[in-house]
């Protein structure tokens, strides 16, 4: 069954959903703006008046009292939970940004709600719709590099000055308003640092392009700061498979890079996304090959949004960025959490 037209929602409208989402929900002809929710009269009142919505709160569960298909969450990490859970006990399909939630039993009470009632979650993880990472997931089922055996995987994202509570002067006719740093810096509001912030963009594509199981995690804390302004961690899979992340928060406007290896009993795939995207494929026999971009797809952040929406239209749709991602990632960072205060290995599931 598809529908001609859908009517979307959104709480959170903060800079990421003033530049991202609500745009790009605006130039698709099927869908309606019906509603945002934030705090602060003026600000909603010029989000209501630019995007012409036809309803505005801040109350969300004004919001969800609302006719709607599908509602996109973007509010601060701390919230996302009860956000999501209030529209899919109101059977409206979510779209959330990252983290899905901060805790493991939340995620999981998140993904059973929603394959319960039938209803599609989507995380917001732009670097799954690359080509490069579609077809390195494809070469990897198909065996190329054998039976993977361990994974590593290096992140550096320009949020240091965000994370240390600084401000963010952004710039360009679609920048509405700069990240609030405290949404960023404050334990309290952020729940955690560079591990939420960023480090769930590098676990939710390795999964996707990997399909591992986790099983157990070792981090190490970062005692300088109020939350952690760089990452560790180390995993134990399924099948005796480790994996190794680390993240790195750089200064605003200098280096943003993920480059993820992946060796296996035939050979080793490398996938770096920075400026330039580049995916290479070796095997033992020597053969390499590398992956050229016919698409040239490179504005991939605004692709979450569209999927939902694509979703929306018609339920048969690839989910690209699916509900199972965000439960392992929130797995793994919760874990991580529990491992820097334990100084040991933490099971990934553990409430």
């Amino acid at each position: 069954m598809s529908h001609n037209s859908i009517r979307l929602g959104f709480i959170g409208a903060g800079w990421w959903a003033t530049s991202n989402h609500i745009p790009t929900a605006q130039k698709r002809k099927e869908v309606i703006l019906d509603s945002v929710c934030r705090l602060g009269t003026d600000e909603l009142k010029r989000i209501k008046e630019k995007f012409n919505f036809e309803f505005a709160s801040e109350n969300y569960k004004e919001l969800l009292e609302r006719d709607l298909d599908g509602v996109v969450i973007s509010s601060p990490h701390g919230l996302h939970y009860e956000h999501s859970k209030q529209a899919l006990q109101k059977n409206i399909n979510v779209l959330i940004e990252k983290p899905m939630a901060t805790k493991s039993s939340e995620a999981k009470e998140l993904f059973d709600i929603a394959n319960k009632k039938n209803l599609s979650i989507l995380m917001s993880h732009g670097w799954n719709y690359l080509p490069e990472s579609k077809f390195a997931r494809k070469k990897l089922k198909e065996g190329v590099i054998g039976e993977i055996q361990n994974v590593v995987c290096n992140q550096s994202s320009g949020v240091r000055e965000l994370l240390s509570g600084e401000q963010w002067n952004l710039k360009g006719s679609e920048i509405m308003f700069s990240p609030e740093p405290k949404t960023w810096s404050d334990p309290e509001i952020a729940q955690g640092g560079y591990g939420l912030a960023q480090m769930t963009h590098a676990l939710a594509l390795t999964f996707f392009i990997t399909e591992l199981n986790p099983l157990r995690a070792f981090s190490i804390n970062n005692p300088n700061s109020k939350i952690e302004l760089f990452k560790s961690i180390i995993l134990e899979c399924e099948k005796n498979i480790s994996a190794t992340f680390t993240g790195s928060s750089t200064h605003q406007n200098t280096y943003n890079n993920c480059e993820i290896k992946i060796y296996g009993t035939e050979g080793t795939i490398i996938l770096i996304i920075g400026e330039k995207i580049k995916l290479e494929i070796f095997n033992k026999n020597k053969n390499k090959f590398t992956y050229k971009n016919e698409e040239n797809i490179k504005n991939n952040i605004f692709e979450p949004t569209n999927n939902f929406i694509d979703i929306l239209i018609n339920p048969s749709s690839k989910n690209w960025s699916e509900g199972e991602l965000g439960l392992k990632t929130t797995y793994v960072l919760d874990a991580s959490y529990r491992s820097q205060k334990s100084i040991k290995f933490e099971d990934i599931d553990a409430e």
